[in-house]
């Protein structure tokens, strides 16, 4: 029937996506507990530490439409040095409401956190973003939307006419050559792909920066739903099928940890220059999610 028709579909995306992520991106580990690795954990909390008695900054977020990322903005505004320590603008590009997480901004972004959200169209051309910024000059422009060297003009345009301190971009760990070496570190060689691409614009523009590298972020309000497969056949006590013998180490980090780790280097001056994987050292086997 068409459930199981769907199933068969979903099960074919996710066990195509774990297997790429096992076998390319085990640097940024991951299991179901949240567990977050203590040494790269502590090492970024203690930069927001050094940063927390910085005056209050003006924080602008470029924010896409879906997909891994999608969720970032929202959990990034709900960590408390953005929440009660930053004003926040978000350029969010058309998106649809009625989806997760843009479904919560009124009531937990603008009701609670006094977030100002401004609907665009991020591809448009012609947009004049300072007059859409009302005299808004951002601190730190984070970048979560661009996919190429010229939607990250934008971003760019904009941290220079403002002079931000800082222009953060919200990349991808899938920019990682596969090695027989785990954990891959942010120093490790990359592929020349679009998150690249970007990375080397922002780098040419002179603007102090930092680069995020998150993979495959799994959370109540991710727009990618890699678990749900796993979840509703477990939820329906049906047999999970997996692929040869499930023991493939895959990596998932929880979009509150995530968050958390991009928080940190927000207006923090260790931060600048630097690349930072957002993620996990540990790993969980196919059975180990299914268990």
């Amino acid at each position: 029937n068409d459930l199981q028709v769907m199933e068969i579909r979903l099960f074919a995306f996710v066990t195509c996506a774990l297997l790429s992520l096992g076998y390319s991106f085990e640097a940024l580990g991951g299991n179901l507990k949240r567990l977050v690795s203590q040494q790269r954990r502590c090492g970024v909390l203690n930069m927001a530490a050094d940063a927390s008695g910085a005056s209050k900054k003006k924080l602008l977020i470029l924010q896409n439409k879906g997909g891994g990322h999608g969720s970032v903005g929202y959990n990034l505004c709900l960590q408390k040095k953005v929440a009660e320590g930053m004003e926040v603008v978000i350029l969010q590009d058309k998106c649809n409401y009625k989806k997760i997480p843009f479904s919560f901004y009124k009531a937990d972004l603008e009701e609670k956190v006094g977030a100002k959200v401004i609907n665009v169209d991020l591809t448009a051309t012609g947009v004049d973003y300072n007059e859409l910024l009302n005299g808004f000059k951002p601190d730190v422009v984070l970048d979560n939307w661009s996919k190429s060297v010229a939607n990250a003009s934008i971003g760019i345009s904009i941290a220079q006419a403002a002079q931000s301190e800082q222009l953060l971009f919200v990349s991808s760990a899938g920019m990682y050559k596969s090695s027989n070496l785990t954990p891959l570190l942010e120093g490790d060689a990359v592929k020349t792909n679009d998150p690249r691409a970007v990375e080397l614009a922002i780098v040419q523009s002179g603007l102090p920066y930092t680069f995020l590298r998150p993979q495959y972020i799994y959370g109540p309000k991710s727009n990618k739903r890699y678990l749900d497969y796993f979840l509703g056949r477990a939820h329906r006590k049906l047999h999970i099928p997996l692929p040869t013998h499930a023991e493939q180490l895959v990596c998932l980090t929880h979009e509150e940890d995530v968050a958390s780790l991009m928080a940190a280097a927000l207006a923090n001056p260790k931060a600048i220059n630097q690349v930072f994987n957002c993620g996990t050292d540990r790993f969980v086997s196919y059975k180990g999610i299914c268990e």
